[in-house]
């Protein structure tokens, strides 16, 4: 059977789309021992001859038929080049298992095989040490190819592989990606050139960010943002988050982090943002604003806008750094969420407040371990008294406001709380992994909303590769407990990880019982913590154990407050044997093997070109919403329409690879873009960069100052003076968002 045109069509013959493979110029072949010197043996990717080779794209729209046994192909070119095309369309990755070579040296039969088959073999005989991903799981899957006379036979197929296929993350594969040297260079360049443009861009002004919003509206129905005005029409405050980060916040928006420290721009406006974490661990924005001061009405009104953009869903929790109108503020928008002080702001004052103390380190290391070391509320009252009597500081202010508001910090007050593990040092580490390197202090508004995209784009990258390790790399278990292994199945790497080290550290745990009722039991686990390289103490905490439920908790508090279960609950469950844990202890939001929607949704910072679920699920969006245009305008089609939705989610039930969603509205309605005064809506025409405000107490952030900037402002500096006159009129976009709705609405009826 040749598959030269039916397949290919007259593609072959346009070397551009054909994938060189170096054969003769690739790694060095490592010779079977146990053949006859003929067969050779390769464990290299297709194509990671990087410096002699071009990588070329191997995209295409039609499908890729199936292998088959007598499949014929006129070169080792065109062979590859096929089931590159059909990995790629299934979702796995090529490697060329193995070549032999006639007496001439030319070779005459290759095996391509899926990445994934093999085992990994390890050098250590310690299996409790850190083991490296692997993506070996032995896949049987391979296409075997014979050279007769000038034609390549097809030979044997095996299309069966023992591991999940994913065709949308396909293009991470290292034998899909584009690697030429100049290209890359290429690249480099124009972004450095584009970067220099885009800095010697006027000032926007509130104007232009205005027309931005407006703009990015347009571009993406989802995107929502909310514009405060006072009674001169000067800008106050505006809010803003685009659809990806409001479907995100379905799924991570349990726990969010509130921070205005980050940045402090040229009008002295805070730059406030919503953080969380995703299931690999890694910060998230669900919206951002700007604000002209940090008063009590100031963040009534911010978060009011952001639980209106969220449906009405508020956070079960908050972390903020201590403020007393941000606390206000909270109790009266959020009432039912746990607020919590961000730590790492309150013990970083230690030398600002004790620093002309005589004592000043002995104080540091009493308050810390009061801190740190207890377990129980009672623990700490004791610890506390005593810290105060030692030192004689029981008339010391600034510890008296921190005693009053003991429960909005101290880690045993709020370990009982879920806080997706979001550390006191992760929230300031986290605002600066989103926008260092993209916004500076000099920032203009239009410049720092179009970096704000570049961030986040960077960010979705990163959570794309972690979703891809995760999906074709495996960690090794080091126990041979069954729980481990289910957790190494379902868990993201980053979060299975986390649930090693804790087996690991069970080693330094010895448990004795301590009481029994019925079939509750009370351990005492003593774990050996080390405090350095030479000193370990002892550390004791209770483990509560339900045989019957199997239910286990830790007076440390890890499972409640991270969602992993710790190393003294693990000795516990060890002593029983338990082989099968409970779903309340496996964590829908650690999994890597659901598929949530926010990553199919349509935003001005990520393409869906290479994503074919998410360009299907953005298809059947937009054909919803004209159905429900028509649908809703009489009551007998809605019936009809709403029935016959029900009947296809009963049908398709069965398929969801996700639980299911909270009940607010999905994304991708819009919000106006005005705010009202006193009910009178405002032109962005007529809109006013706002007041410059005065500075706050917070000391001000210092950030770099971008390289291309540097070389701006030295020529600047002297024409300083000089009238600008350089600034063209912006064109107003006029809005025809209306009209084309009524055209979708009566093109759609005229169909029915």
């Amino acid at each position: 059977m040749d598959l030269s045109s039916s397949v290919f069509g007259n593609e072959c013959e346009d070397e551009s789309l054909l994938t060189q493979i170096p054969i003769d110029d690739a790694p060095p072949l490592q010779v079977d021992p146990q053949n006859d010197g003929n067969e050779i043996v390769c464990d290299v990717e297709l194509n990671d001859k990087k410096d002699k080779c071009e990588y070329m794209l191997i995209d295409g729209d039609e499908n890729v038929e199936e292998p088959k046994r007598g499949m014929t192909f006129s070169s080792i070119e065109e062979l590859s080049l096929y089931y590159r095309r059909y990995a790629k369309q299934e979702g796995f990755a090529v490697v060329r298992k193995k070549a032999s070579k006639d007496a001439s040296g030319c070779i005459n039969r290759i095996t391509l095989a899926c990445s994934r088959e093999g085992n990994t073999k390890t050098k250590s005989s310690n299996t409790f040490c850190r083991s490296n991903p692997t993506i070996k799981t032995g896949c049987k899957a391979k296409l075997n190819s014979k050279l007769v006379e000038t034609k390549w036979y097809v030979t044997s197929v095996s299309i069966d592989h023992n591991h999940d296929l994913s065709p949308g993350q396909a293009r991470y594969f290292k034998c899909n990606k584009i690697s030429e040297p100049i290209l890359k260079r290429k690249l480099v360049e124009n972004d450095f050139i584009n970067k220099a443009r885009h800095l010697r861009l006027g000032e926007g002004g509130a104007k232009a960010l205005g027309d931005y919003l407006s703009r990015m509206q347009e571009i993406n129905d989802g995107f929502y943002y909310v514009m405060d005005f006072d009674d001169e029409s000067r800008l106050k405050n505006v809010f803003w988050a685009d659809a990806r980060s409001m479907a995100s916040y379905e799924y991570f928006g349990d726990v969010v982090t509130f921070d205005t420290t980050y940045l402090t721009n040229r009008y002295k406006m805070p730059f406030a943002l919503f953080l969380g974490v995703n299931h690999h661990g890694q910060s998230m924005l669900f919206g951002a604003g700007l604000l002209s001061s940090e008063d009590t009405e100031t963040f009534v009104w911010l978060f009011e806008t952001f639980l209106m953009c969220m449906n009405g869903r508020a956070p079960s929790a908050i972390i903020t750094y201590q403020d007393k109108a941000m606390k206000n503020a909270i109790a009266k928008v959020f009432p039912k969420a746990r607020h919590r002080f961000c730590l790492w702001h309150i013990l970083k004052k230690l030398p600002e407040k004790f620093g002309a103390h005589s004592q000043c380190d002995a104080i540091n290391s009493a308050l810390r371990s009061c801190v740190y070391d207890s377990q129980t509320c009672d623990e700490f009252e004791t610890s506390w008294q005593s810290l105060l009597e030692s030192y004689n500081l029981k008339d010391n202010a600034w510890l008296s406001e921190l005693y009053r508001e003991r429960t909005f910090w101290l880690p045993a007050y709020v370990k009982d709380v879920f806080w997706a593990e979001m550390t006191a040092t992760q929230q300031s580490d986290g605002m600066k992994a989103f926008f260092d390197g993209y916004v500076y202090p000099s920032t203009t508004w239009k410049e720092f909303v179009d970096q704000y995209d570049n961030a986040l784009r960077k960010k979705v990258e990163n959570e794309n590769a972690a979703d891809f390790s995760s999906f074709n790399s495996t960690i090794p278990c080091i126990s041979l407990f069954p729980f481990e292994k289910k957790f190494q199945q379902v868990y993201t790497n980053e979060k299975f990880k986390e649930v090693q080290e804790e087996i690991r550290m069970k080693l330094y745990c010895t448990v004795s019982l301590l009481t029994s009722a019925s079939a509750i039991y009370t351990y005492q686990v003593t774990e050996q913590v080390g405090v350095n390289d030479a000193y370990m103490k002892q550390v004791r905490f209770c483990v509560y154990f339900n045989e019957n439920e199997c239910e286990v908790k830790c007076t440390c508090g890890c499972f409640e407050s991270t969602g992993i279960l710790c190393r003294h609950a693990i000795s516990v469950l060890s002593v029983y044997n338990v082989t099968q844990l409970p779903q309340k202890y496996i964590l829908d939001r650690w999994r890597k093997d659901l598929n949530r929607r926010y990553t199919f949704v349509k935003s001005s910072y990520g393409s869906l070109s290479d994503n074919h679920i998410a360009q299907r699920y953005d298809d059947l969006c937009k054909s919803m919403h004209k159905l429900a245009a028509i649908a809703a305008t009489n009551v007998e089609h809605y019936t009809k329409v709403k029935s016959h939705i029900y009947m296809l989610l009963e049908k398709l039930k069965g398929l969801s690879f996700e639980p299911s969603l909270p009940s607010h509205a999905l994304p991708g309605t819009s919000s106006t873009c005005n705010e009202s005064i006193d009910g009178v809506a405002v032109e962005s025409s007529k809109v006013r960069s706002p007041l410059v405000v005065q500075d706050n107490e917070k000391p001000s952030s210092k950030r770099k100052v971008s390289p291309a900037k540097k070389a701006v402002v030295t020529k600047s500096q002297g024409r300083k003076n000089q009238p600008s006159d350089t600034n063209p009129k912006q064109k107003r976009r006029q809005n025809q968002t209306s009209q084309g709705a009524q055209e979708d609405t009566m093109n759609t009826n005229e169909a029915l």
